[in-house]
């Protein structure tokens, strides 16, 4: 029994020498986090009036919705929505995994928005795209692409986004109606 337990601490020493502090390549290897992908969009008039207002133009939340593969997403009203009612179901982890929200009405510093997303930033993609179909009949196309390069270990990360084909700044898109 002596022996089986000699020869055990032995073989315990021996593999910890192998698998416990190996001098590897990995003290160069950065892991990078990439936030999602997402739209907010502001709606007026011509005059520059906000149109998100559910209570004086019911017509345009009940007619304006997306299309995105074949499913289409009505404007939800989110509004009222506090920091723990979109928590609530969030998983804590070290990856930020993006949480497909739909099409839904925030107040962002006090001024309505529509918002669309998440999508997930640490995916590749070429001219993804969706179609809002707006209340007058109207449509408007909203494309990205998210790509990634490196340069030695250092990994690039280049967004795109476009709005009927023209390139934009950013996700962030002001309609006017």
């Amino acid at each position: 029994m002596k022996h089986l337990t000699l020869v055990s601490i032995l073989f315990a020493l021996f593999s910890l020498t192998f698998t416990s502090c190996i001098d590897s390549d990995d003290s160069d290897m950065v892991i990078t986090d990439y936030a999602p992908i997402t739209f907010y969009m502001q709606v007026n008039d011509a005059s520059g009036k906000s149109l998100l207002s559910p209570e004086e133009n019911a017509d345009f939340f009940t007619d304006t919705y997306i299309s995105y593969y074949g499913k289409e997403f009505p404007i939800v009203d989110c509004r009222d929505y506090t920091a723990d009612d979109w928590n609530r179901h969030t998983v804590v982890s070290r990856y930020y995994m993006p949480r497909f929200y739909g099409f839904i009405l925030v107040n962002i510093d006090g001024a309505p928005r529509l918002y669309f997303g998440e999508f997930d930033g640490a995916v590749a993609t070429e001219n993804e795209s969706f179609i809002i179909h707006w209340a007058d009949g109207s449509t408007d196309e909203v494309s990205y692409s998210n790509k990634f390069s490196s340069e030695g270990n250092k990994t690039i990360n280049t967004r795109k986004f476009y709005l009927n084909g023209k390139e934009l700044e950013s996700s962030s898109i002001t309609f006017i109606k």
